[in-house]
């Protein structure tokens, strides 16, 4: 028969284990990422916006973390601002696409999650510059969310403190024998 520290010991080890179980079980589903590619292929003109949508059909249900990636090419520094549509309906300035003369960049900005709760979610880019003898041209816009899905999560934990329960088990029937 067991005493009053074994039994103690058992509990902290099996809330250990579950603890690791449960991190281990949202580790491999936090680095699900949705995306939403929009080819854009344009060139944009001075003080002509270009406006498009991307939609985000929620299958991440707690966002962690959100990004949109825009391709462009021959933009100077200062010259297209990005901009994104919230779910209130208030735009909000992103900052300045990277310079890309002469060749093709990424510009990849950090979005709030919440933002998200938008479909679709708004973008645009403003022209600032002076200049008007220019143009930007753009290749694509990419949305990616991170997160885990908020049933994916429980299940795994729910499998995590089964599997505790299972080594309980088997443990207090082995010390009994």
């Amino acid at each position: 028969m067991g005493t009053r520290k074994d039994t103690r010991s058992r509990v902290w080890i099996g809330l250990g284990v579950a603890a690791l179980v449960m991190f281990a079980s949202g580790q491999a589903v936090a680095d699900l990422v949705y995306t939403h590619e929009v080819e854009l292929n344009r060139w944009i003109e001075p003080f002509a916006p270009a406006v498009w949508t991307h939609v985000f059909d929620h299958s991440v249900n707690s966002p962690s973390a959100a990004t949109l990636a825009i391709t462009a090419a021959d933009a100077s520094a200062g010259e297209a601002e990005v901009w994104v549509l919230d779910s209130n309906g208030h735009w909000h300035n992103l900052g300045f696409l990277e310079a890309s003369i002469d060749n093709i960049s990424t510009t990849i900005f950090d979005l709030n999650p919440s933002w998200l709760d938008a479909v679709p979610v708004g973008a645009q880019i403003r022209w600032v510059s002076d200049e008007v003898n220019h143009r930007v041209w753009l290749g694509s816009s990419t949305l990616s969310v991170f997160g885990a899905p908020a049933p994916a999560a429980l299940l795994l934990g729910a499998i995590g403190l089964g599997c505790v329960g299972l080594v309980s088990k088997l443990k207090s029937r082995g010390s009994s024998s």
